[in-house]
This record gives C-alpha cells, sequence and structure tokens, in this order.
C-alpha cells in the first residue's frame, strides 16, 4: 500500500470573500480492491493539515467510480471516463470559505492506492468573488430565496451579461443538481424544485463569465 502527494504552492487568498474547489477524477475499481482520495487544506503553509474529502468505492457500486470495474490497467480513453459523466459519480466540489480572506494556504491531493488501480486528476480549480465590488452598470445582483426552505428555491439574477451555469452542492462536496441557464435580455428569474433532497445544508454556486458567487441554502 503506497500513498502519493501532489501539493499546491502557497496561495493567496487575502482578496477573497468565498471559495470553491472543483477538480475532475477518473476512476475504475479493480475487482474487491478499493483505492481512496483523500484531500486536505493547511493554512500555515504545510505545517498542519484540516482534512476535506475522504472519497473511495468502499464496494459500493457507482461510489467514487467513474469506470466499470477492470481486471487490468485503466487509463481514462474519453471524456466519458471522468466524474460526470453516464457512469458512477458527479465530480466533487468542495466549500473552502472557511479559509478566504488568507494567505498561505496549500491543497493537498493524497491517493491511498491499495493496489487496486490507477486515479487521475484533472482541471483542479479554485474560484470565487473577491471583496471588491464590481461598480459597473451591469454589476450582476444574485439572489436565492426563500432561505431556510422546504423545497421551492427562486433564484433571480439581476441583468445577466452572460449565460450562467448552476451547481447545487452538498456538504460532501458532491455536486447533486446542475443547470445552464442561456443570455438573454432582462432579468433571470428561475423556480427550482429541491422538495425530494434530503434535508441540511447546500451551497448554490453561480457562475458567469464575469464572476462566481456561493450562496448557502438550508432545506428544511
Amino acid at each position: 500500500m503506497n500513498r502519493d502527494q501532489l501539493i499546491s504552492p502557497p496561495l493567496n487568498f487575502s482578496s477573497n470573500t468565498s471559495l470553491m474547489l472543483s477538480f475532475q477524477h477518473a476512476y475504475a475499481q479493480n475487482a474487491t480492491k478499493i483505492d481512496s482520495l483523500i484531500v486536505k487544506i493547511s493554512s500555515d503553509c504545510g505545517t498542519t493539515w484540516t482534512r476535506l474529502l475522504a472519497a473511495g468505492p468502499n464496494g459500493k457500486p457507482n461510489v467514487f467510480v467513474t469506470h466499470v470495474p477492470m481486471s487490468t490497467s485503466f487509463f481514462p480513453q474519453s471524456d466519458y471516463d471522468w466524474c460526470g459523466s453516464a457512469y458512477g459519480t458527479s465530480c466533487y466540489q468542495l466549500d473552502i470559505s472557511s479559509w478566504a480572506g488568507q494567505r498561505n494556504i496549500k491543497i493537498l491531493f493524497e491517493s491511498y492506492n491499495r493496489r487496486g488501480n490507477n486515479l487521475f486528476l484533472d482541471n483542479i480549480s479554485i474560484s470565487g468573488p473577491t471583496g471588491v465590488p464590481d461598480e459597473g452598470n451591469n454589476r450582476e445582483e444574485i439572489r436565492v430565496y426563500p432561505n431556510p426552505t422546504t423545497g421551492l428555491v427562486n433564484l433571480f439574477i439581476l441583468n445577466p451579461s452572460s449565460s450562467i451555469d448552476l451547481f447545487v452542492i452538498n456538504l460532501q462536496g458532491q455536486a447533486v443538481y446542475t443547470d445552464h441557464f442561456s443570455a438573454k435580455a432582462g432579468n433571470l428569474e428561475k423556480q427550482l424544485n429541491f422538495s425530494g433532497f434530503p434535508k441540511g445544508v447546500y451551497f448554490f454556486r453561480v457562475v458567469s463569465d464575469q464572476t462566481t458567487i456561493v450562496k448557502k441554502v438550508i432545506l428544511d
């Protein structure tokens, strides 16, 4: 059993007000052998670490894996072999807003290899709005209400200047709902129904060409 680590250089989030860590992974389980991925964050340049995610298949179908089981070495051959495709799990997105406004932050990805199969990472991204407001005439105003809600959620965006991507993320960092809204003149108003979702805290990540804004919503 081996552990391999990928550690970022020191990152500066001093101007950010909220942050979201996202990445893609590809993995196929080999028979009953299980591998896992651990993601950690450090606010003291790597002296101590806080665990953000510990993910693995644990013998359960379609959990963590992105491809059917294989008895040979796995290598992703197309987009369908990665998270968020037709088979397996969605891609992970982790809210790291607790570290916004700080410097010397490091992110660690650790693979725990138990001789199962290859694990691949790609498109690692950290995004979030800064504390400097945009004073332009086309500044986007985003509201998500009511909050808390029993299921129905209204999304309002004032004069969106581009198309909008919506990601609804649970506390495990998984995108449980995604949507895309094409650019159009005027305000964007949508009502979404999450009454069938488990109660708890969700993060609505609204992404446009100009900004990324994260809203916390409580489902009662």
